[in-house]
């Protein structure tokens, strides 16, 4: 099995304990290990992630078990996939090298491969087919493609890297309570709003994932960010998934040895 889990926002201040939290998060990812061949985390895995030059140990005292989890995922062959966000997008190597988790900073396409093709695919001659024994994923955290309002002026001011170079020289303490304080106001506004379906014709991902469509084949568009459970049939062989989030929803994606992509729960 491969597994998708996106907007977690591990010590989020909007959290009224964000240990239990990150608890029961470690508590899936362990089970999930039972099964996985690979772990994918979508993006916004924390609700502030920033690398600084200044050495600290305050990572490890906020996250050490869910750090020390994915540690132990890849120690065991399970690979763990990490897709920056828009809240944890800073990392220069140091996650990597405490986790083993490989790093993406950009959208992915990826393909896995079917355990065995359908007896109705064999008996038809399809054997050679790619549609039949290969699943195409494309892979993203999904803020890059949602260019609404001030986000994408807010957007590369993040990916600044003269911006990245002179906040990295901010004491931890200080910088850490900055993007805390700052990411804890947009959780506390979704408590109060939950976001909500703009529609097939106004969400940004499914018009993104149509357009691209059109020259790409694609099975599966997986996305996070928008806080939104959604599963859309765009075509006849294209679907687009948002995962909803593991902070508030508890919602996630699971896709089976056979291809098929399911969208699941899990109580926090």
């Amino acid at each position: 099995m491969v597994y998708f889990l996106s907007d977690i926002h591990l010590g989020s201040k909007a959290l009224p304990d964000a240990r239990n939290h990150q608890d029961k998060i470690v508590t899936l990812l362990e089970t999930l290990s039972k099964d996985a061949t690979a772990i994918y985390l979508m993006g916004d895995i924390f609700d502030f992630w920033f690398e600084y030059f200044w050495p600290t140990r305050s990572k490890q005292h906020r996250f050490g078990s869910f750090l020390n989890e994915l540690r132990s995922l890849t120690d065991r062959g399970i690979e763990v996939h990490f897709f920056t966000g828009n809240h944890d997008l800073w990392t220069f190597g140091q996650l990597a090298q405490m986790t083993g988790a490989i790093i993406h900073k950009k959208p992915l396409t990826t393909v896995f491969q079917r355990s065995g093709l359908s007896d109705a695919a064999a008996s038809a001659g399809l054997t050679a087919q790619r549609s039949f024994n290969e699943v195409v994923c494309f892979l993203a955290h999904g803020d890059e493609f949602c260019w609404e309002n001030h986000y994408q002026w807010l957007r590369r001011f993040f990916h600044c890297r003269v911006a990245q170079f002179f906040f990295r020289l901010v004491p931890p303490c200080v910088g850490d309570a900055i993007g805390f304080s700052w990411a804890a106001k947009s959780r506390r506004r979704e408590m109060v709003e939950p976001t909500e379906y703009k529609g097939e014709a106004n969400e940004a991902l499914v018009q993104f994932a149509k357009e691209y469509s059109k020259t790409h084949e694609v099975d599966y568009f997986i996305f996070g960010h928008r806080h939104i459970e959604l599963d859309l049939q765009i075509s006849a062989r294209t679907r687009v998934v948002i995962l909803g989030d593991l902070f508030r929803q508890g919602t996630y994606a699971a896709l089976d040895e056979n291809g098929n992509l399911s969208l699941l729960n899990y109580q926090l």
